[in-house]
Order: C-alpha cells, then structure tokens, then sequence
C-alpha cells in the first residue's frame, strides 16, 4: 500500500502528514470522535431557513469527482431513507455517471425519481455507495443517459435525496409521517453532503484520500 496522506481540521487549522502502510482500522482509531447529532431536523432555523441539522460524524474515503447537488440556498428538514431538503433551483448530479431509471412510483412529492449510477463509487463511514437517488420533483433527465457532474438532474422543490441499496432506497424505519426514523443509509448521504459543503466535520474529522 502506498502512503496514506491524513488531513485534519482542527479549530480552523489545517494539519497535513503521510503515513506509510496505514490501514482503514488504523485511520479509524485515529479519527475524531464528533459528538454524536440527533436523527432529525428541529423547530430551530439553521442555513436556508431549514431545520437545524444534527452534526456530522465519521469518515468520507475518497469522494473523488463528486460535488454537493444542492444550492446555496438549500433548507434541510429531516433524514429519513435519505434527507430531505428543499430549494428553487434544480438538484445537481453528485459525479458524473449514468441514469439507470427514472421511476414513477415514489411516495411522495412527484412521485417520482431519479436513480444515478456513479461511475466511480464512494466509501463513508466504512459502506461502499454506487447509487444515489433524487426524489419527489421533476426529473430533468431520462432513462440511459450518460450525465456529468454537476449538471441539472431534476427540478427544484421540496426533494429527497439519498443512496440506493442494490437498487433501491433504504428500508423504510418507523413507517410514514413523525414516527419516520434515520436510516443509515440516510445518515451516510448527510455526511457527505457536508463534507462536500463545508470541506470537513464540525468539530473535526480525518479524510483519506490516495
């Protein structure tokens, strides 16, 4: 294995080493332990006009190619079998890959749904993800199509947004309407998603990166 470079934020400072013969184990033991954040969005306002998020936590290996599909503006509201945000602009494709369906069936919204293959996959906090969804507004793209990142996928509006699991999203947790709990599938895209926001946890965290 060829070496390892370790970045870490801590208070604003940033903190470069390579390490040689690291494994994923060793980086584990290594990272930064965030408080753990609630499973959903509270009363409080937080960027966007949103829910407050709960705080990040874990480790992102190699987002490479991939960009936040949302806007500046974006408000969070929940995670569930992914998180739930809401913008007027169009959601953007996370990296480049391919549409491998757009469903007709998602409860919700729409009821309808983007599902991407990403041409390379990303690891966080230790599960393998290929596939991600955009759900609940218009899609913007069509079934095979080759797309980039960063390029419009589907309409603005209120969306939910996550990883497909074999195909498909997270198992429902706690059924429909308040009682909806996190998956973790859903906690995983909350992750990244600020990671590629903010560029490192709140409260510090390790990033690999080959």
């Amino acid at each position: 294995m060829g070496p390892v470079i370790i970045i870490l934020i801590i208070g604003g400072v940033l903190i470069a080493a390579g390490i040689e013969g690291w494994s994923i184990p060793d980086l584990l033991r290594f990272k930064i332990t965030n408080r753990p954040g609630s499973g959903g969005g509270n009363s409080s306002s937080g960027p966007g006009g949103g829910a407050t998020p709960p705080q990040s936590k874990g480790i992102i290996q190699d987002p490479a190619g991939t960009q936040s599909p949302l806007m500046s503006t974006a408000a969070y509201a929940r995670i569930d079998q992914g998180v739930d945000y809401s913008q007027s602009q169009p959601y953007t494709a996370l990296a480049t890959g391919t549409v491998e369906d757009v469903v007709s069936s998602w409860a919700g919204g729409t009821g309808k749904a983007v599902y991407v293959k990403m041409n390379t996959p990303v690891v966080v906090n230790g599960r393998t993800y290929q596939e991600y969804y955009v759900a609940e507004t218009t899609p913007l793209v069509s079934k095979g199509q080759r797309i980039r990142v960063g390029q419009q996928i589907a309409s603005g509006g209120a969306a939910e947004l996550g990883f497909l699991i074999n195909g498909k999203p997270a198992t429902l947790v706690g059924g429909l309407g308040a009682g909806t709990k996190p998956t973790q599938a859903g906690q995983d895209f909350f992750d990244l998603i600020q990671y590629l926001i903010s560029g490192s946890y709140r409260g510090g965290s390790t990033y690999q990166a080959k």
